[in-house]
């Protein structure tokens, strides 16, 4: 279940508490007079990139789509326009 402390030990001890929580990775249940007010728990651990994640077909592109210009206005070089 994890540590279980009272509100004024963990307004005491706060940062303590969350070192602890940090390094053990157990939550930690926060009572007052007995009843439960709040549960702290550990982030969940960040998902890594695998490999070969632009494989997927959202981050492909097709051979069509590459040869449309993203902008078909001239741009401001090729008008001379100096910003």
């Amino acid at each position: 279940m994890g540590k279980m402390v009272g509100v004024t030990e963990f307004k005491a001890k706060c940062l303590r508490i969350l070192d602890e929580l940090e390094r053990t990775r157990e939550p930690v249940t926060i009572t007052k007079r007995g009843r439960i007010i709040g549960e702290l728990h550990p982030p969940k651990p960040k998902k890594k990139f695998e490999f070969g994640f632009l494989a997927h077909p959202d981050y492909r592109f097709d051979e069509d789509a590459v040869d449309q210009p993203a902008y078909e206005k001239p741009w401001n070089a090729e008008l001379g326009i100096i910003d």
